[in-house]
């Protein structure tokens, strides 16, 4: 006799409720129109969670064992009215990512990528990201990291703000001209 899980049918969580299976192994046997169904309320769960792009709720269906096709079709769908908007989203990442979390654009280019974001897309979304936005950027970040370690010697401030940056994916120019200008407005409004 099959467990409920290895059936597929419904599996309990940690709270002891039943809940549909999240992976069905067998959702490529099914009928097309029963895959599309099942896939739908996949797809409608991943969003449902946070937005995603459409290669990743391929990804997340490929995986589910849909049909490659049934996944085109329901994600064509999806582009159609207005559910998954890959350009809407790399814009969004785009300013989020620099904003709040202070990354290049190289950062920020790597992170659409292994979204799934098509290229063109994701030079399009970068395009609002300019050279003066990403030293004011790196700039804004090399001056937290510089009031982080007041006291230190300047050599020591100087390579932990470095550091930290390239971190967050900014070219070693780019790092050291901020970490100067940072520096340099510290000291002004120190002695100012």
């Amino acid at each position: 006799m099959h467990s409920d899980a290895q059936s597929g049918l419904q599996s309990k969580g940690r709270s002891g409720r039943r809940r549909r299976d999240k992976s069905p192994a067998d959702a490529g046997t099914l009928p097309v129109e029963e895959q599309l169904d099942k896939a739908r309320e996949a797809a409608l769960r991943m969003l449902t969670a946070t937005a995603r792009t459409r290669g990743q709720l391929a990804d997340g269906l490929a995986r589910k064992g849909y049909d490659e096709h049934v996944v085109e079709t329901l994600l064509e769908r999806f582009e159609e009215v207005g559910l998954i908007d890959d350009a809407d989203y790399a814009d969004r990442l785009v300013r989020t990512r620099r904003d709040e979390r202070g990354l290049s654009r190289r950062a920020i280019a790597a992170e659409l990528s292994r979204k799934g974001v098509d290229s063109e897309v994701s030079r399009q979304a970068l395009a609002q990201y300019d050279d003066e936005d990403e030293t004011t950027a790196a700039t804004r970040e090399a001056a937290v990291r510089l009031r982080r370690t007041v006291g230190l010697h300047d050599d020591v401030r100087r390579r932990r703000a470095f550091a930290a940056l390239a971190r967050k994916g900014y070219g070693a120019d780019v790092a050291r001209q901020a970490v100067e200008h940072a520096l340099e407005a510290l000291d002004q409004g120190a002695s100012g």
